[in-house]
């Protein structure tokens, strides 16, 4: 079940180095203002095979990072 009173959404400035501890719930970066980025994410071997699962949460419960 996803921890929905423990979701934070945030902001990484261009060029910032994030490290997620194990067990953190997470999603891949996305971009504001439409412009394209490269990012690089480093996984684990095999990472998505053993280790990946998805859970949607329901639009009333979504965030919005205001001033985007």
């Amino acid at each position: 079940e996803v921890p929905l009173d423990r979701i934070e959404a945030f902001i990484i400035p261009k060029g910032t180095f994030v490290s997620l501890r194990p067990g953190v719930w997470h999603h891949a970066p996305f971009t504001t203002g439409g412009k394209p980025v490269n990012v690089l994410v480093v996984l684990p071997e095999r990472t998505y095979a053993n280790d990946c699962t998805v859970h949607k949460i329901e639009k009333k419960h979504r965030l919005r990072i205001r001033g985007i």
